[in-house]
C-alpha cells in the first residue's frame, strides 16, 4: 500500500473512531437520563408512602374518639378546667395527648427530611394545635415533655401557637 491509501485509511479509521465515542457518549447520557428519571420516581413514590402512613397514623388516632364515645366524652370533660377527673380517667387522656404530641413530632421529622411539605405538615398538627386550645391537661403535658421532643419541633409548634 501506498502511503497515501494508508492515509486515507487512517482518517476514516480516525473518524469511525471519533464516531463511536460520540455514539457512546450519547448512549451514556441517555442512560444516566434515565437513571435520574428512575431515582426521580422513586423519590416521589417513598413521598407519597411516607405521606400515607402519616394520614394512617392520624386515623388510627382518630379511631380512639370516633370508635368510643366513652372516652369521647372523656376528652370533652378533660378540656373543663373546673371537671373533676379520676387519676386513671387523667392517665388515659394525658396518653392520649402524648400520642397527638409524637405524631406530630414525626410529622415534623418528616418535613425536615424534605419528604412533607409545610402545607401537609400543618395539616398533619392541626389536630395537635386543636388539642391545645384551651386545654390545660393537653398544655400541661407539652410544657413537660418538650425536654424530649425535637427542639425545632417543639419552636414551630411554640410560635404557632404563640406558646
Amino acid at each position: 500500500m501506498n502511503s497515501i491509501k494508508l492515509q486515507e485509511w487512517a482518517l476514516g479509521a480516525e473518524i469511525i473512531g471519533a464516531l463511536a465515542v460520540v455514539i457512546s457518549l450519547g448512549v451514556v447520557a441517555y442512560q444516566l437520563d434515565q437513571s435520574n428519571v428512575q431515582q426521580e420516581l422513586n423519590t416521589n413514590a417513598l413521598e407519597i408512602t411516607a405521606y400515607q402512613d402519616l394520614v394512617r397514623s392520624f386515623s388510627d388516632l382518630q379511631s380512639h374518639i370516633v370508635g368510643d364515645g366513652e372516652f369521647s366524652e372523656l376528652l370533652v370533660r378533660g378540656r373543663s378546667p373546673s371537671s373533676e377527673l379520676s387519676e386513671s380517667e387523667r392517665s388515659r387522656i394525658i396518653s392520649y395527648y402524648g400520642m397527638v404530641i409524637r405524631h406530630g413530632d414525626m410529622a415534623y421529622f418528616q418535613y425536615e427530611r424534605g419528604t412533607i411539605t409545610e402545607d401537609q405538615l400543618d395539616s398533619m398538627l392541626a389536630y395537635v394545635f386543636n388539642s391545645f386550645e384551651n386545654n390545660p391537661l393537653a398544655r400541661g403535658l407539652w410544657a413537660n415533655i418538650g425536654d424530649v421532643l425535637n427542639p425545632n419541633y417543639v419552636a414551630y409548634v411554640n410560635e404557632r401557637l404563640q406558646l
